[in-house]
């Protein structure tokens, strides 16, 4: 029997066993007291009057005492499920750390394998999500992006080592299977859940502008905003990082300078004007001066 059935069943009883009381009391009393007292016959009235006010009073407080106990087992029940909610959120927050920490493993040991490349995945990571701030990208989008950027390049790890480390030029069958990794990395990561989101970098970083990129040949905004956006970053990086045996870093406003060139090309022309905004605002980038005639 549910509790609810209980308490009506409960308030009946006592509401029927004063009911059956008053009037076997009452009944003798009022007679009592006509014949005794000669009281008028109107005590019948007043015996009901009484019996209405006494009644009502009973049933607020049975009432009030059941909805009293009510309340407080349902802001205990309120307390238990914002314990469990904290609980939850606390191991959620802690399931994404270890998902974050995992992936931060995975770009680390890409870079492991190729030294020449280090602190790349985190240099790009960082850039991008500064420029995609700058952008006004929201903050839940971020930690998309940073994953993406993480493991742009995660397909690279079903090359083999001596298509990868080769320190001469390429065949064209190695830049064919080199061209394939990102198809490799959405292979390798596709069927994890929370990193769907984050596919777009990984698939589409090497799309361009004109359509001339890889692996489908996109164009313009056919391209994923993020992926537009790391594209840019990791140009950068590549000009402006000394991890590179076989090249010096070039100084910021030489990269700047070929990321103009190539805007409308190979980058969105808008995200190439903030991009280069963005560093001139933070003084990262050097005026450029007018050249005098």
């Amino acid at each position: 029997m549910s509790r609810n059935y209980r308490s009506i069943l409960r308030v009946v009883f006592l509401y029927l066993l004063f009911s059956v009381l008053w009037i076997l009391s009452t009944d003798r009393l009022a007679h009592f007291l006509e014949v005794t007292y000669n009281f008028p016959k109107e005590i019948e009235t007043y015996k009901g009057l009484l019996f209405v006010i006494i009644s009502a009073a009973l049933l607020f407080f049975m009432l009030y005492r059941e909805l009293r106990g009510r309340e407080a087992d349902y802001q205990e029940h309120l307390a238990e499920i914002e314990r469990l909610y904290l609980q939850l959120k606390t191991k959620n927050v802690e399931l994404l750390d270890a998902y974050d920490r995992t992936i931060f493993g995975w770009s680390r040991v890409l870079e492991m394998r190729n030294r020449e490349v280090k602190d790349h995945s985190r240099r790009v990571t960082e850039l991008t999500l500064r420029l995609a701030r700058y952008l006004g990208v929201s903050e839940a989008d971020l930690v998309h992006i940073r994953r993406g950027a993480l493991l742009h390049d995660i397909g690279k790890m079903a090359i083999p080592d001596a298509v990868i480390l080769k320190e001469g030029e390429l065949s064209e069958e190695e830049r064919a299977l080199v061209r394939r990794h990102p198809l490799f990395g959405f292979e390798m990561v596709s069927e994890i859940e929370f990193l769907r989101p984050a596919m777009d970098i990984l698939l589409c970083h090497h799309e361009k502008w004109d359509g001339t990129g890889y692996p489908f040949g996109l164009s313009g905004e056919q391209i994923p905003l993020y992926a537009r956006i790391f594209a840019v970053v990791d140009v950068w990086d590549a000009f402006t990082s000394d991890d590179r045996s076989y090249r010096r870093a070039d100084p910021p406003e030489v990269a700047a300078e070929y990321l103009r060139a190539q805007a409308g090309e190979h980058f969105d022309p808008f995200i190439i004007e903030a991009f280069l905004k963005m560093l001139d605002e933070s003084g990262e980038l050097a005026p450029v001066r007018e050249t005098v005639k």
